[in-house]
């Protein structure tokens, strides 16, 4: 649960595939979805998908990425 697009939550939740979205500064919204996970509603995804998921955010993985986006970068570089 937490917020729209563009912030970073709607990315770790897969748009909204691992819990739910809830606009920021609504707080019914919020108290209404932190309700329905607690009763077990809402989006359940297997111990299998959150584990590849929560990979992607691995501190390896985004250093892989980040290494390659700069290598990449300094191997093109812009026209002045």
């Amino acid at each position: 649960m937490c917020c729209w697009k563009p912030c970073a939550p709607a990315e770790i939740l897969a748009d909204g595939k691992f819990g739910r979205l809830v606009p920021p500064g609504d707080e019914a919204g919020f108290a209404e979805a932190l309700k329905d996970m607690i009763e077990g509603r809402g989006p359940n995804p297997s111990a299998q998908e959150i584990h590849a998921q929560l990979r992607l955010f691995d501190p390896e993985t985004i250093r892989s990425h980040y290494i390659a986006f700069v290598e990449h970068c300094l191997s093109h570089p812009v026209a002045a």
